[in-house]
């Protein structure tokens, strides 16, 4: 009963409403399309039990994490978050004036005085009460003075402050639909040995509100969400976004980046606008005379080949290391690679890159060869004894290119307690039952590897 005593007070008790201008907050923001947001709030509170409410808060914020620090207790918080359709609208703007007129030019007008959808009853100017069976037929007007309905979520507290005046109170919360994404661009010089490497970070902003002077981090790796619904039956919203180049600190800004915990943050020097419904690209480096090699991996059949060829992928690897002009964290992101000939540059494919740590390779495929041929070929398989099967094959690899040498790797998956027996070229055995052969290929050559595996069958 005294929990209900202090609810009662607290109603007719003064309401303090902040508005917030979003100068100023310090913003992380994450690669799965969520930040964790930090906000400063000036407020002249009294001493007492009191409500305390913030406006315009983001559309994705996620209520469960808001916290509120102040010298003070916090009793209660509520979250308030009104679907913007007529209904709604209709039955927060009981006791207002309405105005309806169909489309025959027949109107009414008056004080409504309840919504039961369809159905709305007013009050007219002379006391009569009118009673509409269906709303759906008339163009409507309403006067909602009381400025009783938000578009946007907000959310009231129950506050008792040790003392009175003005206090500065924090925020925090995290809020979806505020997140940050990799793009890769890299340039290869003529023999594809070396090139320029880009990496530019885009964050959108689809959270309903302008975030002004922001101080940014972007955090890298994959931080584990559980998950759930948005908030409310919520939807992540459908906007058409604004792109704009950040060019507020000169050809790239700053960025300081420090391991945090299991994860990267990448602190962005210099204060930064998001506005909403907007999507702002910032240069992260511009890394000169990459080192980058090239290699082919075809991937044979799993037991019986067939008449088909095999598929032989362009794969374009490099080290991430300091000596190769890199060795910052690699975060994932999609990675396009371009050639210039002449003065026409032309695209030879894109791939995700995954998180990659310094010190590390990154790998990425980006098609598949013309000119590599390979065709895979089974040459016998008998019993050798009752319980023992061996299996040859033949794996044809040619290199219909001219000049350039081709560095190969098959991957061969064995059956269950297979072994092999004999190899013609070197290789790695990955697991139980797959293997990695090597090969070489010269320009214009073609070369045969042959593999045995024995399977014993318990």
């Amino acid at each position: 009963m005294k929990y209900l005593l202090v609810l009662l007070l607290a109603c007719s008790l003064p309401l303090i409403a902040q508005k917030q201008a979003r100068t100023g907050a310090k913003i992380s923001v994450y690669n799965s399309n969520f930040s964790v947001v930090n906000e400063s709030v000036d407020a002249s509170l009294q001493k007492g039990t009191q409500l305390f409410t913030l406006k315009d808060l983001p559309i994705g914020i996620i209520p469960e994490s808001v916290k509120l620090n102040f010298a003070g207790t916090t009793i209660e918080k509520s979250y308030h978050f009104d679907e913007y359709n007529l209904q709604t609208i209709l039955a927060k703007s009981i006791g207002t004036s309405i105005s309806l007129v169909n489309v025959n030019g027949k109107g009414y007008s008056g004080k409504l005085l309840a919504f039961n959808n369809p159905e709305i009853l007013l009050e007219s100017s002379d006391s009569k009460i009118i009673a509409l069976p269906n709303y759906s037929d008339f163009v409507i007007s309403l006067d909602n003075a009381d400025n009783n309905f938000s578009s946007k979520p907000y959310i009231s507290w129950l506050l008792s402050p040790d003392k009175q005046g003005l206090q500065n109170i924090d925020l925090t919360y995290e809020t979806n639909n505020l997140g940050w994404s990799l793009d890769y661009t890299l340039y290869l010089n003529n023999d594809e040995s070396y090139g320029t490497l880009e990496a530019w970070a885009s964050i959108a902003n689809n959270t309903g509100v302008d975030f002004n002077d922001a101080d940014l981090s972007l955090i890298a790796g994959q931080v584990k969400r559980v998950s759930q619904a948005m908030p409310y039956g919520e939807s992540e919203p459908e906007m058409r976004m604004n792109f704009a180049m950040d060019k507020s600190a000169g050809a790239s800004r700053q960025v300081n980046e420090e391991p945090m915990s299991d994860y990267y943050a990448m602190q962005v020097q210099g204060k930064i606008s998001l506005p909403n419904n907007e999507s702002k690209q910032i240069l992260l480096f511009d890394a000169k005379n990459v080192g980058v090699k090239k290699r082919y991996h075809v991937f044979a059949t799993n037991y019986e080949p067939t008449e088909e060829n095999l598929k032989a992928s362009v794969v374009l690897y490099f080290d991430n290391k300091k000596s190769n002009n890199l060795g910052n964290a690699f975060p994932q992101g999609i990675l396009r690679v371009y050639k210039k000939s002449g003065e026409k540059s032309y695209f030879l494919g894109e791939d995700i890159v995954k998180n990659t740590p310094q010190n590390e390779v990154v790998e990425i495929e980006t098609g598949r060869s013309f000119d590599l041929v390979a065709k895979e070929t089974l040459v016998s398989n008998e019993f050798i004894s009752d319980d023992k099967q061996e299996s040859k094959y033949e794996i044809t690899l040619k290199n219909d290119k001219i000049k350039e040498k081709a560095e190969v790797v098959i991957f061969k998956n064995l059956e269950y307690n297979s072994q092999v027996v004999n190899c013609s070229n070197k290789y790695e055995l990955i697991g139980r039952n797959q293997i990695k052969i090597y090969v070489e290929l010269a320009p214009g050559t073609e070369q045969k590897v042959s593999l045995t595996t024995r399977l014993v069958r318990r």
